[in-house]
């Protein structure tokens, strides 16, 4: 019955996949990771002289979509002016800016990126020197607001009513679809295929997959049960294939010991993969597996060591950071080295083509893998969302090729910073 069931969950998941366009431009361009590029996308639908040639139709249906903004909706948006990457003081640039008449619509959007201090106060105290009504419009995924360190900065702070929170999930979707039914030709194909794209930025693919999924196992009391024991036994299919990943890194990492000096650290074993694996879906927090291999060829400083790490925070990443193998820490003997003196910076800038700019907490630098950008993407396993990328590595000749590519990305963009 669980080999019947499971037979039934991968037709399902391939009847959702075929009903999407089987080669999305905006996909191929991991657009749904890029603010920038989706905002060039949305700023061009937006703007009356676009080069959709549809005048202002498409703008008049996102303001519908604001109730916040549906009052600007006028005779004169045919003359809106629609800028992406706004610059304003200090060069800061606002992803995109509405101003139809006297109205000035500061549009802010948040995919993965982090944010930035004050960013929304100062958006929004430009913004009102133009429109004493303006808000700020602050896009994201989901809809969540942004936090007081973007809005706020010492006694001064964006009011949370001037705040109006949208969401590609909801607003920027139902968007597209309204413009997907009044639009024609290359246009409606173009629209279409970033309908499909923001959906499955938002999981709205992979919410039509369970949902079918759940029509299909409550059918009968046998394809519950036999839901249940596949359930059961999720946990331990996932940790397996998080241990073949970083093995496959391991078997494959061993030729390059010689040509870069590593030494894989196996005394202390901080924060190894077998132990960590185990553990991995039992928190909801990472348990950070991941395989150290000691840069033996670098000249002394302290008592410190310069490591070499592949390691698993959710996505999958590599990079180089400090270790002192004499400190003591709760986990036991030595510990990481987070906080970088000047000295232990002269240091580092001595035997790697790195600035502090590349330093995060213990890391001197790292990189996402495959990608070898410190933006994530699509490309990027992650273990606890167990995307795409993550599910494919089941597969043992994918993830042969994968682990194969990902080196490669490691000897070009960190190999390659040892002096």
């Amino acid at each position: 019955m669980e080999t019947e069931l499971l037979n039934t969950v991968v037709k399902q998941n391939k009847t959702v996949a075929n009903a999407t366009d089987p080669y999305n431009i905006f996909s191929v361009l991991s657009i749904e990771t890029k603010e920038v590029l989706i905002c060039r996308v949305i700023g061009d639908f937006l703007n009356p002289r676009g080069k959709h040639g549809e005048n202002s139709k498409f703008l008049s249906l996102f303001l519908k979509e604001i109730p916040e903004l549906q009052h600007i909706a006028c005779e004169q948006l045919d003359q809106a002016i629609v800028t992406t990457e706004y610059v304003i003081d200090e060069n800061r640039r606002i992803d995109i800016v509405i101003e139809i008449g006297g109205y000035f619509v500061p549009v802010e959007v948040k995919i993965f990126a982090g944010e930035q201090k004050a960013q929304c106060l100062d958006y929004y105290q430009f913004a009102r020197q133009r429109d004493q009504t303006a808000k700020v419009v602050y896009l994201t995924r989901f809809g969540t607001m942004p936090g007081a360190y973007s809005y706020k900065s010492g006694e001064e702070c964006v009011p949370e009513k001037d705040i109006i929170c949208i969401s590609f999930q909801n607003t920027i979707l139902q968007w597209l679809i309204a413009c997907c039914q009044v639009s024609r030709g290359r246009t409606k194909m173009v629209l279409e295929q970033l309908r499909e794209s923001v959906e499955h930025m938002t999981g709205a693919t992979e919410e039509k997959t369970m949902q079918a999924v759940a029509k299909e196992i409550g059918k009968s009391a046998d394809s519950l049960r036999a839901a249940i024991q596949i359930s059961d036994s999720l946990k331990n299919a996932k940790t397996k294939l998080l241990l073949q990943v970083m093995e496959e890194f391991k078997r494959q990492m061993a030729p390059l010991k010689e040509t870069y000096h590593l030494e894989e650290e196996t005394q202390i074993d901080w924060y190894g993969y077998e132990k960590q694996a185990d553990q991995f879906y039992d928190h909801a927090y990472s348990t950070y597996p991941g395989i150290n291999y000691i840069v033996t060829n670098i000249p002394a400083f302290r008592t410190y060591q310069l490591w070499f790490r592949i390691e698993i925070d959710n996505r999958l990443f590599a990079g180089f950071c400090l270790f002192d193998p004499t400190a003591n820490s709760p986990e036991g003997k030595g510990n990481q080295v987070d906080d970088y003196d000047t000295d232990t910076r002269t240091w580092i800038e001595r035997i790697l083509k790195v600035s502090k700019s590349d330093q995060s907490a213990w890391w001197a630098v790292w990189r996402y893998l495959p990608t070898g950008s410190t933006q994530s993407s699509t490309e990027v396993p992650d273990f606890r969302a167990m995307n795409d990328a993550a599910v494919s590595l089941a597969d043992e000749k994918v993830r042969k090729v994968f682990v194969t590519n990902a080196i490669k990305q490691i000897e070009q963009t960190l190999f390659n910073l040892l002096k």
